[in-house]
């Protein structure tokens, strides 16, 4: 069994079997980073950027065009409820959710 496959992987928690994430853009991803928040949904830090599976459609959204697509080093919900994106070297972004966009915060130092 090749456990080194990149990208999203889902295991069936019956058959304990894992298949590969049907949506073919995270195929080729290294998955630096995994946060399922609150509402369900799971983000997905890669080292080329952030996505977004949305729980209640079923829709891999990427977030490539809305934030430097570079390494992401984590992610991090708050207690109530704010999604913070911090990048390596580009600072802290907050999620917007109203908007479905991200507020920068630049780096310090």
């Amino acid at each position: 069994m090749d456990w080194h496959k990149k990208g999203l992987n889902i295991l069936d928690k019956n058959t304990m079997k894992i298949t590969p994430y049907a949506g073919n853009v995270l195929l080729c991803e290294n998955i630096s980073f995994l946060l399922c928040d609150t509402a369900g949904n799971m983000w997905i830090g890669t080292k080329n950027g952030l996505f977004k599976h949305n729980s209640k459609t079923g829709k891999l959204i990427s977030y490539q065009n809305k934030i430097p697509s570079e390494h992401i080093n984590s992610i991090y919900e708050n207690l109530h409820g704010q999604i913070w994106i911090l990048l390596w070297s580009r600072g802290i972004y907050q999620y917007q959710p109203e908007t479905d966009n991200f507020l920068a915060f630049p780096p310090i130092g």
